[in-house]
């Protein structure tokens, strides 16, 4: 409650480092709740970073907090580290979990699929850059779970905002096949 309440500035002067702090000690009890909160805490805290390495820790602590609170049994929290592990702003961070996110997009987890269309999508990362297999991971994802905000999300960052990535995202989907999309009907996966 501490956290919350300096996260919020309720009856306090707002202190995302103090909130931080009584997430972990939360999370340190084995209190999922705070534990989720650490996770977010820390992606808030990413996103003003000062330096790579900052950034880093906070990205870092932010996916080790959320595959905590899947240990600890919260549901959400699978599908929250496959999205902190795509948004992750330095490719080493996300580089670091490819396996784990590729392991279950095998499975035919969505959110999975999702994610790692995304990591594969991201062009900045050229050593897995590759917009078909991203267009095709992502036809996976939306075969099973069309409706999730983030398959949705994924679509529009695949799709991009100018005419030419649009035409080049609607080529891509085009030329890929039914037997070719990844999911549990498939013999593929």
């Amino acid at each position: 409650m501490l956290g919350d309440m300096y996260e919020a500035g309720q009856h306090v002067e707002e202190d995302n480092a103090k909130a931080l702090h009584y997430y972990r000690e939360g999370m340190a009890q084995g209190d999922v709740d705070a534990t989720l909160n650490a996770a977010w805490m820390h992606r808030v805290m990413s996103r003003t970073a000062s330096n790579d390495e900052e950034l880093a820790y906070h990205e870092s602590e932010a996916i080790a907090a959320a595959l905590r609170a899947h240990e600890l049994g919260d549901g959400r929290a699978l599908d929250i580290s496959f999205q902190y592990i795509a948004k992750a702003t330095l490719i080493r961070i996300r580089h670091e979990h490819k396996a784990w996110v590729r392991q279950h997009a095998d499975e035919g987890h969505a959110i999975a699929m999702a994610a790692w269309a995304n990591m594969l999508g991201t062009y900045e990362d050229k050593e897995l850059y590759n917009q078909r297999e991203s267009v095709r991971w992502l036809m996976g994802a939306q075969a099973i779970a069309p409706d999730h905000e983030y398959v949705q999300d994924a679509e529009a960052f695949l799709r991009g905002t100018g005419l030419v990535s649009k035409w080049v995202y609607r080529l891509t989907r085009q030329r890929i096949r039914a037997h070719e999309v990844p999911g549990t009907d498939n013999a593929m996966v």
